[in-house]
């Protein structure tokens, strides 16, 4: 009985293009780090391991060293793929009017938020967990966790903002939230330019992870973050972002 195909088809002559389509579909993570910032860590790591490079590629035959240095090339890569997913989107006119407006209600809203919280009105933990995520969609999540947050001082909001405020954010919130939604599901341009990107993401954060045991074989676990830096600092993925929960604690 044929099954249904979980990778895609891979293209001849392309072999950084190839490792990035051979992913399975649900080993795939959403993008949940910057590339350049990645780039200079793979860059930091690579440099660190060259004196070393000998004596991993003899003593540990399985690992594909040189395939480990194209990493740079493959940020790269993912720069690319970012920019073209980003083309697309704004091409189409899905995303930017309405996730800006929704941003600048973040912008306005964090630093009440953060006022409250240093006279002991608002809980410092619940605004820590909004802050901490990172990228379009929890930043726009954050909006709406924000009014919440707020909604007991709303006249305050209201002083500094005008009225209905906390209204209106949430309704740009709520706009923009549909925006991303549309441009995760449902046109199929901005879908495939987004899954190449994150098949790329997922190939660096693969890779630098082997980075990352090579590091170790020298100088054990405990240090190899030193030789390596992590991909992002600060933040990991969820696990609802896509494959699974990467295991290196970088957050992110």
């Amino acid at each position: 009985m044929a099954g249904k195909k979980t990778r895609k088809k891979a293209t001849s002559g392309d072999p950084l293009l190839n490792a990035a389509l051979s992913f399975r579909k649900a080993e795939v993570q959403k993008l949940w780090f910057d590339p350049l910032e990645a780039k200079s860590a793979c860059r930091e790591g690579l440099d660190a391991l060259a004196p070393y490079e000998a004596k991993l590629v003899a003593e540990h035959p399985g690992l594909n060293y040189n395939q480990l240095k194209a990493l740079p090339e493959v940020c790269d890569r993912l720069m690319g793929a970012q920019r073209a997913a980003r083309k697309v989107q704004i091409r189409d006119g899905i995303t930017i009017p309405s996730v800006q407006e929704a941003l600048e209600w973040r912008r306005k809203l964090i630093p009440l938020a953060e006022s409250l919280k240093e006279s002991g009105a608002i809980d410092a933990r619940e605004l820590a967990r909004i802050r901490a995520g990172a990228g379009p969609s929890d930043n726009v999540q954050d909006v709406r966790d924000l009014v919440g947050l707020l909604g007991p001082y709303r006249r305050s909001v209201e002083l500094l903002h005008g009225d209905n405020a906390l209204a209106t954010a949430k309704e740009k919130a709520q706009a923009a939230l549909e925006a991303l939604g549309v441009i995760s599901g449902k046109d199929s341009k901005s879908r495939e330019a987004a899954e190449l990107r994150d098949r790329y993401g997922t190939l660096v954060f693969t890779w630098h992870d082997q980075l990352r045991a090579a590091a170790a074989a020298i100088v054990g676990y405990r240090d190899a973050a030193l030789l390596v830096p992590p991909l992002k600092e600060g933040r990991t993925p969820k696990k609802n972002e896509g494959g699974t929960t990467p295991p290196e604690k970088e957050e992110g």
